[in-house]
């Protein structure tokens, strides 16, 4: 009895906190905020957690999210998705090899501006993957504490300002109307015949998230589902989109997420290392743009998902932002996996003889 009885409670607490987060999204709707669900409930969550009053979500809850935005960036892979990738070679390959230019300057100036080591400097400023650079500083006795603030902020960072900054830079926003600008009954309406592909493809995308899970895939919940519903729609599997109003939910529910990852950073360390966590981000944006700049000029291809696909940011916030761009998420997330998936070998590489060249550089400033 006692069990069930905090089975209740747990749910009962996380509906209050969905509920208050999807308050959070409705306004930031009304205010005609980018990705309005994501970052009104994470405002909402930043809000609550202050005064130490946010609901939990129990780890189903974070995973059923993570499942619902991997199916709905597979779920947009069509036929012609083989011929795209190949154009899509140059701007991977950048990705890759931006992971050590936006390492090596950020840390530099991480490391002039505190008292952080080297080995911590660079992992602070590692261009996402947070569950190895948490790991890693663990391994080698670190202030992970110091690691989490700094890569935390960055993503906090990024969500709110990528939004903004593709106005700003005069990309323009795509004809088509976004999820955000939908009425509410579209968002509650789907055909008949397509509830129960739906309930297969979720079902697939399940399985999918548990062999990603074992086979130790990063973000086993978002990349195997994604990974694997995109591979039925390329087999002609007639899966639908995900409803609207599952993609709010989700959104929703990652904006909460998002924001009750500050409760375990010192308010103290943060006020210390804020503005170097900011000049650090500011200069690893820098490197970024900059070979942004360079592909499109090389490649044509498009600068709002250049932006987003180099954007040392979590996949599954960059591809939110796609999809309330209308920019193609299968190019952004492409990128970002490429991305990540590389940064545990290139990481480990420069902390065993990146060192030395930091060292240099260092002395020679």
């Amino acid at each position: 009895m006692t069990s069930e009885n905090g089975f209740l409670r747990t749910y009962s607490v996380a509906g209050l906190g969905f509920l208050l987060a999807l308050v959070g999204g409705c306004i930031a709707l009304m205010l005609k905020i980018p990705i309005p669900w994501l970052l009104g409930a994470l405002l909402m969550s930043l809000l609550l957690g202050v005064f130490g009053k946010r609901p939990g979500f129990p780890t189903p809850i974070r995973d059923a999210a993570f499942l619902m935005l991997g199916y709905l960036i597979g779920s947009t892979a069509s036929a012609d998705f083989f011929t795209s990738v190949t154009l899509w070679i140059p701007s991977v390959v950048a990705s890759i090899l931006l992971i050590p230019a936006i390492t090596f300057s950020s840390a530099l100036v991480v490391h002039r501006m505190t008292d952080l080591t080297p080995n911590e400097a660079m992992l602070c400023s590692v261009p996402g993957s947070l569950p190895f650079v948490v790991a890693a500083s663990e391994d080698m006795g670190l202030r992970t504490h110091i690691v989490l603030l700094f890569q935390s902020i960055r993503l906090l960072t990024l969500t709110f300002l990528l939004p903004f900054a593709l106005g700003f830079w005069g990309i323009e926003v795509a004809t088509q109307p976004s999820g955000s600008e939908q009425s509410i009954l579209q968002t509650l309406s789907i055909a008949d015949d397509e509830i129960l592909w739906l309930g297969l493809g979720l079902g697939l995308a399940g399985i999918c998230a548990v062999i990603a899970h074992r086979l130790n895939v990063p973000a086993p919940t978002f990349i195997g589902p994604m990974m694997g519903i995109a591979g039925a729609k390329l087999m002609g599997v007639p899966l639908p989109d995900l409803p609207p109003v599952l993609l709010f939910a989700s959104q929703a529910t990652l904006g909460w997420i998002m924001g009750a990852r500050f409760d375990v950073i010192p308010a103290k360390a943060m006020r210390q290392l804020a503005l170097a966590c900011f000049a650090g981000l500011g200069v690893g944006v820098a490197v970024a743009l900059a070979a942004c700049l360079v592909l499109i000029w090389i490649t044509g291809l498009d600068a709002k998902a250049l932006m987003l696909g180099l954007a040392p940011g979590a996949i599954e916030t960059v591809t939110s932002i796609a999809l309330d761009q209308g920019v193609d998420p299968l190019f952004v997330s492409t990128h970002q996996i490429a991305r990540m998936l590389s940064i545990p070998l290139i990481a480990a590489g420069m902390l065993v003889i990146g060192r030395r060249l930091f060292a240099v550089l260092v002395k020679r400033g």
